[in-house]
Order: structure tokens, then C-alpha cells, then sequence
């Protein structure tokens, strides 16, 4: 049960870093949104499956592993969400703050992230939801090491223990 609470909590904390970053990168720059954007819907719509033996071949099979699953799980919302917050501010308040003279720092410091705060935070909700889910399909796919959640819904799904599921 630590391993799962762990692995979801340290993936979720590096999709959001990741995912907020990258978004960042790509709102800045058209050239790094079409760069990137094509790579980051392939990776959402690649299944956990087909990148396992990648993931096992380059980090191993343990709990970077079972991170690096939930990161992959859960940093899309976040990205997705952050970049449609980041370029959602009307045209009108950019226009404001270019007759103000403002730099492209102070830009997105006072108007672009807070006006897409709602939007980061409903990412946040989602990928968090993910990342537990995350750490869970990356139990199941790397066992070595302390059990977490898979493993042991796994267990007592071939032991025909339904009782201790629930528990």
C-alpha cells in the first residue's frame, strides 16, 4: 500500500512539473508547440502495454519504473489543460499590456497564469485521479520489489480471495 501511495504521489508530482513546463514551453512558442504536440498525443494514445518493455529496457524494473508509468499516465491533462489556459486570454488584455510596455515575463506572471489557473487546477484534478491509477497499472506490470496495489488485487484475484479486496 506504501509503494502505490509513494509511486502515485512522486509521479503526480513529476507530471505536474513536467506537464506545467512543457506547457509553458509550448505557449511561448508556436514553433515548440507544433514540435511537440504531435509526440504528446502519441504518447496519450499509445496503451501503457506497448511502452512497458521500453520502460523495462532503459530503466529497469522497479520503482522508477512504476514512476516514470505514472507520469506517462497523468502529465497530459496537465499540459493539455495548462496550454489551453495559457493561450485562452482574450486578445483585448494582451493588447493592454503591450501598450503598457510589459516584457513577456511580466506577461505571463500577472496575466496569462492566473487566467489560466481554473484551468491548470481542473488538469490537477484529473491527473491526480490518474496518477493513482498509474501507480496501480505500473504494480502491475513490474514486480520486483515490495508489492503495492496491483500485486496484491492480483493475488487475491488468482487466489479467488475477493474478501480482502474490498478491505
Amino acid at each position: 500500500m506504501r509503494v502505490s501511495t509513494s509511486t502515485a504521489l512522486v509521479g503526480f508530482g513529476l507530471a505536474v512539473v513536467v506537464g506545467i513546463l512543457l506547457a509553458l514551453a509550448m505557449s511561448t512558442s508556436t514553433l515548440v508547440e507544433s514540435a511537440v504536440w504531435p509526440w504528446l498525443i502519441a504518447v496519450q494514445v499509445t496503451p501503457v502495454i506497448v511502452l512497458t518493455p521500453i520502460i523495462v529496457r532503459v530503466v529497469g524494473p522497479s520503482f522508477p519504473a512504476r514512476v516514470v508509468i505514472t507520469v506517462l499516465i497523468a502529465f497530459f491533462p496537465i499540459t493539455s489543460n495548462t496550454l489551453f489556459g495559457l493561450k485562452s486570454v482574450p486578445q483585448a488584455l494582451h493588447d493592454l499590456f503591450t501598450l503598457s510596455e510589459s516584457g513577456k515575463v511580466r506577461r505571463l506572471v500577472q496575466l496569462q497564469l492566473p487566467h489560466a489557473s481554473p484551468s491548470v487546477f481542473a488538469g490537477l484534478r484529473t491527473a491526480a485521479g490518474l496518477a493513482v491509477i498509474g501507480s496501480i497499472v505500473g504494480d502491475f506490470f513490474f514486480t520486483r520489489g515490495t508489492p503495492g496495489l496491483g500485486r496484491l488485487i492480483t493475488f487475491f484475484f488468482q487466489e479467488t480471495k475477493a474478501g480482502p479486496m474490498f478491505v
